[in-house]
């Protein structure tokens, strides 16, 4: 369910909040114009998909307790699914739902990633071969780089 006191606070009137599904729930047929216009079968299903957290966990493997896994796209983020709740704001890890329902994935979102190495590449290092060039460069670069620090 909806947390009350949360929604109250974004301002978002309930009434139009969707309902809550769980993953994998099937929610409906495609409306026939839709199916029609996609080229699916009237018959087709809607069902509740994942979230790129969930998906990313199970694409890598990491679905046993404490196996982690990293994932970097414009953000990026490590995670591992755990047996209970627990949040920590003083290390900025929560746990959200996990892939079953009853285990919790734990996350640790970093909000530069993929967007910052896109920076890099485009702006500082004129790498030629793109992504594997930043790589050459980094495995070449001594452990702790000098002290030189890429806060952007």
């Amino acid at each position: 369910t909806y947390d009350p006191v949360l929604v109250r606070l974004s301002g978002v009137d309930a009434a139009k909040l969707p309902p809550l599904r769980p993953t994998a729930s099937v929610i409906g047929p495609v409306l026939p114009d839709v199916a029609a216009d996609l080229g699916l079968p009237p018959a087709t299903s809607v069902v509740a998909g994942t979230p790129d957290l969930h998906s990313a966990a199970v694409g890598a493997g990491a679905v046993g307790d404490y196996e982690a896994h990293l994932a970097i796209s414009t953000t990026s983020w490590i995670s591992c699914p755990v047996p209970r709740k627990k949040t920590d704001p003083f290390h900025q890890l929560a746990t959200v739902p996990g892939v079953t329902p009853d285990r919790y994935l734990l996350v640790d979102n970093q909000d530069n990633a993929g967007r910052c190495l896109e920076w890099l590449r485009d702006r500082v290092v004129t790498a030629s071969d793109g992504y594997a060039d930043l790589v050459e460069l980094a495995a070449a670069a001594p452990a702790g780089s000098g002290g030189v620090l890429f806060t952007p």
